[in-house]
């Protein structure tokens, strides 16, 4: 009996059991299958990204109080933060700066020996400097340049070109034979020199150099000419020898870095581009009938040489 008693309630145990596990499970939700790829993928690329977010950061970094010009040849630095000021020195494409004092709308800046002020839009800080840096040629950065030493710069230029000029047309001359040299350089007075420059600049100062050279030359050859008087000065106020002498235009101040002392100095020492004349003419203003008849020797710039 105690026997059959305990399997009776074993049963009910177990029935009840079963029920109350069938009750739970169908009162719980279905559970969904995780997605690896669509759980994981997120988080890889943010991952791969990281290395290259760290180099923007980095290279960020290194323009940090720096900025990049944004320009595309050259801009002004001004004296002061006011459009139409004073301007101090020319910043270019791929000049870098640093960064005195960053404002709204103007910035001061810093590069070479200017020190001035530009406009924000034209200068390009942190990221997107980095980008432009990746966009232009940073080879070789070019500082910012004072006006002094951009105008000592042209100059600097201009009498190089000017020399090689000189030595090409000597050279030239040395080959064809046509060149006359002085035996020695013509000694003169410094006023006969200053004479001999200032003569050289109404006639020819809008020629190339050579071009002075050669009218210098004409005037020094004349002086060895028995035809003519026979120093600097006698030639060049010899009565109606020159026009700029008679309209008084040879009065004319001449700065002292024009070029036309060095063209009065290389005749002096010698250099002769003309081969020898006495004479030339620009045939676009001559009204001489006889200049036309004098047998021509060379053409220069604007002048013909003749004998």
């Amino acid at each position: 009996m105690i026997i059959s008693f305990a399997l009776t309630a074993c049963m009910v145990f177990t029935t009840e059991f079963g029920s109350l596990a069938a009750d739970t499970q169908s009162d719980a939700q279905p559970i969904e299958t995780i997605n690896h790829e669509t759980t994981i993928s997120p988080l890889a690329e943010t991952w791969n990204e990281i290395p290259e977010t760290a180099a923007v950061a980095e290279a960020t970094q290194v323009w940090h109080g720096k900025a990049l010009a944004n320009v595309e040849s050259e801009a002004d630095v001004l004296a002061e933060a006011v459009d139409g000021g004073e301007v101090v020195g020319k910043m270019y494409t791929n000049t870098i700066l640093t960064v005195e004092e960053r404002g709204d709308v103007w910035s001061k800046v810093s590069s070479g020996s200017v020190v001035g002020y530009v406009k924000n839009e034209m200068l390009a800080f942190g990221s997107d400097a980095v980008a432009r840096a990746a966009a232009i040629d940073m080879t070789n950065p070019q500082d910012a340049k004072t006006l002094e030493e951009i105008a000592a710069e042209e100059a600097a230029k201009k009498a190089a070109e000017e020399e090689a000029a000189r030595k090409a047309a000597e050279e030239a001359a040395r080959q064809s034979g046509s060149s006359v040299r002085y035996d020695e350089a013509m000694s003169a007075s410094a006023d006969d020199q200053t004479l001999l420059a200032a003569i050289i600049y109404c006639e020819a100062g809008n020629q190339p150099h050579d071009g002075k050279v050669g009218v210098g030359a004409v005037i020094l050859n004349r002086v060895k000419d028995s035809r003519f008087p026979n120093s600097i000065s006698g030639v060049i106020y010899q009565p109606g020898a020159f026009t700029a002498v008679s309209d008084g235009q040879i009065n004319a101040a001449i700065s002292e870095d024009s070029t036309v002392y060095k063209a009065a100095q290389d005749a002096m020492n010698g250099w002769d581009p003309t081969g020898g004349c006495v004479y030339y003419f620009n045939p676009s203003t001559a009204t001489n009938k006889w200049i036309w008849s004098r047998p021509l020797i060379k053409t220069i710039g604007k002048h013909r040489f003749c004998k």
